[in-house]
Parts: structure tokens; sequence; C-alpha cells
């Protein structure tokens, strides 16, 4: 179960990518294209800031490259079971949550603090409000460590550790 939750995770997340690239690069041909017949104005302004913001497709495409290499080799080694929990968080730039934070902490712990939390950069859509659950947890927890969460409801999580806890134990 868990081996296939993973494999249709980084399958999701090679599609979206591979989208977000061909998508960014027919706006950047639409729009140097579009520029260049057009010649100059406003309509050409229009096009040139489509280009833009196709070539910026094209660079958040590449985003977690190195990441979702070291999530591949990470899923074949072993794996330590833990509780993640998964909180909707906002960012500077955006008024509604659009983000989340994951907590990871040893199963039935009572401790205020968590172990460690990350920032994943690729997650399951829609587990954005799911309450804390088991799951398997593939890497080290030590600061800046890449870490592949997958809960037993076939959620993924991919990300670097952003805070440790290293008084609890840990690295």
């Amino acid at each position: 179960m868990r081996q296939t939750a993973v494999g249709a995770f980084f399958a999701y997340v090679e599609r979206r990518r591979t989208l977000m690239a061909g998508g960014g690069g027919a706006a950047v041909v639409v729009g140097v294209v579009g520029g260049i017949l057009i010649g100059s104005g406003a309509g050409a302004w229009c096009l040139g800031f489509l280009a833009f913001v196709g070539l910026m497709y094209i660079v958040g495409s590449r985003a977690g490259t190195a990441l979702i290499k070291e999530a591949h080799t990470l899923a074949l080694g072993p794996s330590v079971k833990m509780e993640l929990s998964t909180w909707p968080i906002r960012t500077i730039r955006s008024p509604y949550n659009n983000r989340i934070l994951v907590t990871v902490d040893v199963p039935g712990s009572k401790e205020r603090t968590p172990l460690a939390e990350c920032k994943p950069v690729w997650y399951t859509p829609g587990t954005a409000n799911a309450p804390t659950r088991p799951g398997d947890l593939y890497g080290t927890i030590s600061q800046g460590r890449t870490v592949l969460g997958v809960t037993e409801d076939g959620s993924c999580y991919l990300g670097r550790v952003r805070k440790n806890r290293p008084d609890r134990g840990v690295a």
C-alpha cells in the first residue's frame, strides 16, 4: 500500500511539473511571437508580461528537483513510524491558506512541541485539514534534511525539515 501511494505521488508530481513546464513554454511562445507581431503599444506589453509569466512557470516547474531525487532514494530505504499533523498556513504573499505545515512526533506523545516540522514543497492535494494520523517517515529529522512522510490514508508530504527539537533526542 505504501509503495503504491509513493509511486502515485511521484507520478502526480512529475505530471504537475510537466504541465507547468509545457504551459509555461506555450505562454512564452505566444507572448514573444504575439509581441513581435503587434510591435508596440499596450498589447505588446501585455504579451510581454505573458511571456514573463510563462518563464516563471518554467522556473517553478524545476522547484524541488534535488528534493525529488533525494526522495526517490529515501523511499527505497527504511522508514520510521511517526505521527504526522498538517496545518494550513498563510504566507505573506497570500491572504488565504495556500501552504501547509507538517509536524512530526512520536506516536502517542503528549509533548506540547512536536519533534520536527517542515513546509512541504510537494504534497497530496486536499490533505491540509486532515487530523493527526500515523504514518511512515523516510529520512532523518535533522534540520535541513529531506523527509518524505506517507500517512496510512496514502497522503504524501515531501519537504525539508525546518525545525527540530534536539533536546528530545533528535540529532
